[in-house]
């Protein structure tokens, strides 16, 4: 996310350099505050960063959602293994290796997560649950960057 929100501001940056430099090349015989107008172009307004923290988080959270939803899957077959796994007398009871115990497909890494995902409900269900996420991470990033941008 930083790397999206700092290639964000370098195009405004630019942008407002470019602005400034055909204003400059028009007002040629008018005396302007190049430093005012140097400080103006490098500075955020607060609207600025708290936009861009947005963007930023909301494309990072876009691109790396499918692999977090893995990650929480794997995790909660791993914990719900460790709690199903009864303590046998005999070791006798047999268990198929592809299902989890109560009828669910069994992940056998992060890759397989992700396949056994879309093959069950296409790209929507690599990112079921993203909306909850958004709200959590996009707004906590916006005031993020605007505080670290003013101060």
């Amino acid at each position: 996310q930083h790397f999206i929100y700092e290639q964000l501001r370098l195009l405004l940056m630019d942008s407002r350099r470019r602005r400034i430099g055909v204003r400059g090349n028009s007002n040629k015989g008018r005396r302007r505050n190049s430093r005012d107008g140097n400080a103006h172009s490098q500075a955020l307004s607060p609207i600025e960063a708290f936009a861009f923290g947005a963007l930023a988080k909301l494309v990072a959270t876009v691109l790396t959602y499918p692999l977090q939803l893995a990650q929480v899957l794997l995790r909660l077959q791993r914990k719900k293994n460790q709690l199903s796994q009864p303590s046998h007398a005999n070791g006798s009871q047999h268990r198929d290796p592809t299902k989890d115990g109560i009828g669910e497909s069994y992940y056998e890494g992060t890759l397989d997560c992700l396949y056994k995902q879309f093959s069950r409900g296409g790209l929507p269900a690599l990112f079921k649950g993203m909306k909850a996420k958004l709200l959590q991470t996009v707004m906590t990033a916006a005031f993020t960057f605007l505080t670290n941008e003013q101060t």
